[in-house]
């Protein structure tokens, strides 16, 4: 009988810079679990940022218009993408100093 030998396939690391913990295994994602957290709630704060850029001059647009109906709905969507925005800082906050 011939004998199989089964090279064992090297660990892969993360690739941000200085980091050496292994690459999440399973995900697209090059790095490992603690920079694809600070990849995931960069990316949400960037997003609810663009979000408030867009709806805020919509706001004070609709203002003038005179309906309180109207005026309501879109301070209320306003004030829920300042939480959701103060949500993410906090999650990027919180896994930047997980790393």
């Amino acid at each position: 009988m011939t004998e199989q030998t089964t090279l064992a396939k090297p660990e892969a690391v993360c690739t941000a810079e200085g980091c050496t913990r292994p690459a999440e295994e399973g995900t697209a994602f090059p790095g490992c679990a603690e920079h694809r957290r600070v990849y995931d709630a960069q990316a949400r704060t960037e997003a609810w940022d663009f979000a408030l850029a867009v709806l805020s001059p919509w706001v004070e647009g609709v203002e003038p218009i005179g309906s309180e109906e109207l005026t309501r709905a879109m301070k209320g969507a306003l004030e829920e993408t300042e939480r959701e925005f103060n949500r993410a800082q906090d999650e990027l906050e919180a896994a930047e100093a997980a790393l």
